[in-house]
């Protein structure tokens, strides 16, 4: 009796503690069903989908059921996406029938963090039809996510030991890859990826990835994403298309951005690009062409931002749709451009390379240009040009040509013998360090 008076204040605490323990635990649960619902009511309420959730087992640490999730109109989901209805993709989807997917989930809850896995059922559904046909390979892949109820983050993991997949005209090949998406408190998407390899087959052409990783924030903005900042890595390239040349590239990181301009009128982005190849290699027949250090920034402020978004959508839907192209860039062209290429440089064997400056665009329809001079009457900007003497054959052959545009003053020689020139244009008129050229 003397030892439970001595101990009673540690009972009370540890009792208050476990009280405290169960009755977050329960909250994290109750939240977590919140969530699955909304979820759940979201997925039924878009155009052409379908979601129903069956509960395997729910108690306090653990939750476990089976998410099922039909595509049964691929167009009408698009659409509600903002992608365009008539495009390859919709036609293959559309191709493929209705899409069923099971997905088992389970859970597990702490106080105020719930950390969830999900496994693609592949002995039902369409998973079950592409694996009996040969159209897919899947290396078991996992999805792990996890929530924290104090900070309104959430982290969720994609891995998967490969994925083959095989259209009518073409073939997808993932080596193991890992994919990691956060969700801020600020509604901002992180993106970290690693991919072994890559490997896009379509008819003749081939392009072969390996070592990609890489890293993404999408920041929301009204009915669209914007790019806040982008890293690309890709350690080896290839390209094989047909009977061409093949290419190959060796070290190329990528980074860029998507903001809001907030100074003009209309809804507008800039865009800023930079990046760099270490090797940059052509075969042609016997001989082998190589360039080395390959170095460019570009940038384009002004931009149309429902232009940036359809050329966006051309781009993931349909990369050969002429018409959708030239709609989306005449959208860009209608509120004018202002291009900004900051130091490109490029190394060869003969010598270096650089060139920067900026081109300012009017606003202008492209169903009115009436050929190049048109065209040039939009323009104005200046670009400074800078070259070794070694590499002049590689762009005036005729050495006479050459030397009479150095006599002209169109091209001048600096203190270390580089050939440079500075280029105007205004109005539609081009000067080269100041004279007139006859164009």
């Amino acid at each position: 009796m003397r030892t439970i008076r001595h101990y009673w204040p540690f009972i009370v605490a540890v009792s208050l503690l476990l009280v405290l323990f169960v009755a977050f635990t329960l909250q994290s649960g109750s939240r977590y069903e919140a969530q699955r619902q909304d979820w759940l009511e979201r997925l039924n309420q878009t155009p052409g989908m379908g979601a129903t959730w069956f509960s395997y087992d729910e108690g306090l640490f653990r939750h476990s059921g089976e998410l099922h999730l039909s595509l049964v109109d691929p167009v009408s989901l698009l659409t509600a996406l903002g992608l365009p209805a008539q495009t390859g993709l919709s036609q293959q989807l559309a191709g493929m029938g209705p899409l069923e997917l099971y997905i088992r989930i389970d859970s597990w809850m702490l106080p105020g963090y719930v950390r969830s896995e999900g496994r693609l059922v592949s002995n039902r559904g369409t998973l079950a039809t592409l694996l009996e046909n040969g159209q897919l390979q899947l290396g078991e892949p996992t999805l792990h996510w996890q929530a924290r109820g104090w900070s309104e983050q959430m982290t969720s993991q994609l891995d998967a030991d490969g994925i083959t997949l095989q259209l009518s005209d073409s073939r997808i090949h993932l080596d193991p890859l890992t994919i990691t998406m956060t969700q801020q408190p600020d509604q901002r998407i992180q993106l970290q990826w690693l991919l072994n390899g890559v490997n896009l087959t379509q008819g003749d052409n081939d392009l072969a990835l390996s070592g990609v990783q890489g890293q993404l924030t999408l920041q929301p903005s009204h009915d669209f994403w914007l790019i806040h900042d982008v890293n690309l890595q890709v350690a080896e390239a290839s390209y094989r298309a047909g009977d061409q040349p093949p290419l190959d590239l060796t070290a190329a990181p990528l980074k860029g951005s998507v903001k809001e301009n907030r100074q003009g009128l209309l809804s507008l982005v800039d865009m800023h690009w930079q990046g760099a190849v270490a090797l940059l290699g052509i075969n042609h027949h016997a001989s082998r062409h190589e360039l080395e250090d390959l170095a460019f920034g570009v940038g384009l402020s002004g931009i149309d931002q429902q232009g940036y978004k359809s050329l966006v959508m051309s781009a993931a839907t349909n990369f050969s749709d002429k018409p959708s192209w030239l709609a989306a860039l005449n959208r860009v062209t209608r509120s004018g451009f202002h291009l900004h290429l900051e130091p490109f440089t490029l190394r060869l064997q003969q010598g270096h390379f650089q060139a920067d400056g900026e081109v300012t665009s009017r606003p202008f329809d492209m169903a009115q240009l009436n050929g190049l001079a048109s065209f040039r009457s939009l323009l104005q900007g200046a670009l400074s040009v800078e070259a070794d003497q070694a590499l002049a054959p590689l762009f005036v052959e005729d050495e006479s040509l050459l030397l009479s545009m150095q006599q002209a003053g169109f091209i001048a020689r600096n203190s270390q013998g580089q050939l440079n020139t500075r280029l105007r244009m205004v109005n539609g008129k081009l000067s080269a360090n100041g004279y007139k050229l006859p164009w």
